[in-house]
């Protein structure tokens, strides 16, 4: 039976171990709890693949972790981390009521969580920052985003990313706030 609460579900490839860790990752834990304030009956999941090198279920700031402990590892460790987050990722949908999936970076997490919503028809939003918007970036070609699922914060970061994928990326206006 699903669950009547709206989830957000964000895919890392690192979150913080505890509340205690505050230099793991800060804007992105600022983001998170910044949503949390904003829609306080928000149910926020978050799949965080690589790290912390532990794998459970936590709680941060009422947020649900899923950590995989998936520790940058390749080959077959990196297949079998796949199929354990995908079937992680089923059995939220099976017991959610899934508002959309939020990855961080346009790499791995992206290429799961495209696939995913595409799969169950829910909105998918990349959070672009940085190393991604680079020409070399191999994962652009696999998710093949579309402009309306990129988050960028900087119109540098817009531009570079239209530059080097051709895809003009949105952005965040802090003057509508």
């Amino acid at each position: 039976m699903k669950n009547d609460e709206t989830t957000l579900v964000v895919l890392t490839p690192g979150f913080p171990c505890s509340e205690a860790d505050t230099t793991c990752l800060p804007l992105q834990q600022n983001l998170v709890r910044a949503l949390k304030e904003t829609v306080p009956g928000l149910n926020i999941i978050i799949l965080s693949l690589q790290y912390p090198y532990f794998k459970k279920e936590y709680k941060w700031y009422d947020n649900t972790v899923i950590s995989f402990n998936g520790r940058n590892r390749g080959g077959i460790f990196k297949l079998l981390l796949l199929q354990k987050i995908y079937k992680e990722l089923a059995k939220i949908y099976r017991t959610n009521k899934i508002t959309g999936i939020l990855s961080f970076w346009c790499g791995e997490c992206a290429w799961i969580g495209k696939r995913f919503a595409d799969r169950y028809q829910l909105r998918h939003y990349c959070w672009i920052l940085g190393q991604d918007a680079k020409k070399g970036n191999k994962y652009i070609k696999r998710v093949k985003p579309a402009s309306t699922e990129l988050v960028a914060l900087s119109d540098f970061l817009q531009n570079e990313f239209e530059k080097n994928h051709g895809i003009r990326a949105g952005t965040y206006d802090t003057s509508r706030r």
